[in-house]
C-alpha cells in the first residue's frame, strides 16, 4: 500500500518525520482514526505491526480519472 500527501509545515524535517513515524500520533492528524496502536514489541521497522481503528465518514468519492488498464 502505498500512501502519499504533500503540505508545509513550519518544522523542523526531523521533528515531522518523528510525528509521523509514531503510528500511535495518526488519531491526533488523521480524519477519522480513533485508535492507533503498535502491537509489536521492539523499535519501529520493517516488520512493525499496529492495530488501527477507524469511524467510516460520509465523503464522496470521483473515479473518473481511473486510467483503464491496457491488457
Amino acid at each position: 500500500m502505498t500512501i502519499e500527501s504533500e503540505g508545509t509545515i513550519a518544522a523542523l524535517p526531523a521533528k515531522v518525520f518523528a510525528a509521523l513515524a509514531d503510528f500511535e500520533n495518526d488519531v491526533k492528524w488523521m480524519p477519522g482514526v480513533v485508535v492507533s496502536k503498535v502491537s509489536t514489541a521492539g523499535p519501529m521497522g520493517v516488520g512493525t505491526q499496529f492495530h488501527q481503528e477507524r469511524k467510516v465518514v460520509k465523503n464522496k468519492t470521483d473515479y473518473s480519472d481511473v486510467p483503464v488498464p491496457s491488457r
